[in-house]
């Protein structure tokens, strides 16, 4: 009996061995990629734009910075703007003065090959009020404290936006940004609550932003949103990145900003 079951065991070691077998997979160790982010704000201002090139999604170097890049910006009339490389793989154009509603192109030239991106200025959009509110979720019955802002939307120009708070003038992480438009029924919206952390202290000073963008900068950032969440960002390659306005095949993006800000002592009702 011991005989027989001494050959199953052996015969079932060889059927496992054989069965065994090495497997290759392809993984996508991609070629770099040049980054180019960027954001025209209307009025005057100094106008800077970052260029890196990506490592492999699998090298855990940082990006490279790229300081041989010819970048110029133009405007509806064709009016052409050198940049200068100033340091740390960025381009600045002093004291630009954008003007509202026009189109602007940015075009980046890295050792012969062209990438070009255009944007428009979106409408300035006051904030008409802000005041510190409790916001209820309906789904999983959760209680934040945060800041209400109330604007008026300009659905005929312009749908898009982000909201971004300052506590004592440090921004705080992604949680306290938002984007919002681009969906059935916003044109009546009139308000957008922005959570706020719950460490924040009696006192502290809460400042909002309400940014006017345009159509290109809300896909990336709405496109980056779903990438953060797993911890991928446009910083280095990876197997997917945030929507690009860029031609020839460059990551990042071309937008505009057109901001209005507003300040609010904060008090703490949930401790």
């Amino acid at each position: 009996m011991k005989k027989i079951q001494y050959i199953i065991l052996m015969v079932f070691i060889s059927m496992l061995y054989s069965c065994t077998k090495v497997i290759d997979i392809d993984l996508n160790d991609a070629n770099p990629q040049y980054v180019i982010q960027s954001v025209l704000y209307a009025g005057q201002h100094d106008f800077t734009v970052n260029i890196t090139q990506t490592t492999s999604y699998f090298s855990p170097s940082a990006p490279k910075e790229v300081e041989n890049a010819n970048v110029s910006l133009l405007d509806e009339q064709g009016d052409s703007f050198d940049l200068e490389y100033i340091e740390e793989g960025n381009y600045l154009l002093n004291s630009f003065i954008a003007e509202e509603l026009k189109e602007y192109t940015l075009r980046v030239i890295i050792d012969g090959k062209e990438f070009i991106a255009s944007a428009k200025v979106a409408p300035f959009v006051a904030i008409d009020s802000i005041k510190i509110d409790i916001h209820e979720d309906e789904f999983d019955e959760s209680v934040e404290q945060g800041v209400r802002i109330w604007f008026t939307n300009y659905s005929e120009n312009n749908n898009y936006y982000q909201i971004k708070s300052f506590v004592n003038s440090q921004e705080p992480n992604h949680n306290h940004r938002m984007i919002i438009g681009d969906y059935e029924g916003f044109e009546s919206i009139d308000n957008a609550f922005i959570y706020i952390n719950e460490e924040t202290a009696s006192g502290d000073v809460i400042m909002v932003e309400l940014r006017a963008i345009d159509k290109k900068s809300y896909e990336f950032f709405n496109s980056l949103g779903e990438l953060t969440e797993g911890g991928e960002g446009p910083g280095g390659a990876s197997p997917a990145n945030p929507k690009s306005n860029w031609s020839n095949g460059a990551l990042g993006y071309f937008g505009t900003g057109n901001s209005d800000f507003a300040s609010i002592i904060w008090e703490n009702t949930q401790n």
